[in-house]
């Protein structure tokens, strides 16, 4: 099974888990999430890895090519004096050869494989961000449906309830203002007097 059916079989699992058995869907899917990056994470580690065995084979290849174009070299070198150790020499590169050619086909076949990982890993990454978008919208709606419900429940109660609340508040607070000395009524003949006596004495 690949990684992204793997990721699918999981989250979709979960949710229809969740959705059956009317669980706190938002922690269902937050743990889909978390599945869902462990295997991304593995699949990354394995790509790492492959990616550096490509590295390996590559830097082989080319020492090889090294050691044939050596050969072929002292072959050159030594044909006029010793024509049995140019045949040797002639010998060892065909071993090189033959080694470079399999290590070409091993090494084809792990660039196929480099680039299918990649192209998981992309599709890897597009999903969940696409899965935890989903989930930041989905939790803003919930947001919004539930101060739409706590508004509903406030509009359902009958206006006189209503009233009747804000009365008993406003009794609440007019007895915390009296205890407190900020709740004294007001004598207004007092004050008009104050106020002449005030004018008269600035007068005089």
């Amino acid at each position: 099974m690949s990684i992204l059916n793997r990721i699918a079989a999981s989250f979709g699992a979960s949710v229809d888990k969740a959705v059956s058995q009317f669980e706190n869907h938002e922690a269902v899917i937050d743990a889909s999430i978390a599945d869902s990056r462990s295997v991304a994470a593995k699949a990354k580690v394995r790509n790492d890895k492959i990616i550096k065995e490509g590295e390996v084979m590559r830097h082989k290849l080319g020492e090889l090519q090294k050691v044939e174009a050596l050969w072929v070299e002292r072959a050159r070198v030594i044909a006029r004096d010793d024509e049995q150790k140019a045949l040797e020499c002639l010998q060892r590169r065909n071993i090189c050869r033959k080694q470079i050619s399999a290590l070409r086909a091993n090494l084809l076949k792990q660039e196929e494989l480099e680039q299918q990982l990649g192209i998981t890993l992309d599709q890897v990454e597009n999903k969940l961000a696409e899965i935890i978008q989903q989930r930041n919208s989905m939790r803003s709606r919930h947001a919004a449906a539930d101060a739409m419900k706590v508004l509903n429940d406030v509009d359902s109660l009958s206006n006189n309830t209503v009233d009747a609340i804000f009365e008993r508040w406003e009794v609440k607070l007019t007895e915390a203002e009296y205890q407190s000395g900020q709740g004294k009524s007001v004598d207004n003949l007092e004050a008009e007097f104050a106020r002449r006596e005030s004018d008269n004495i600035l007068r005089e």
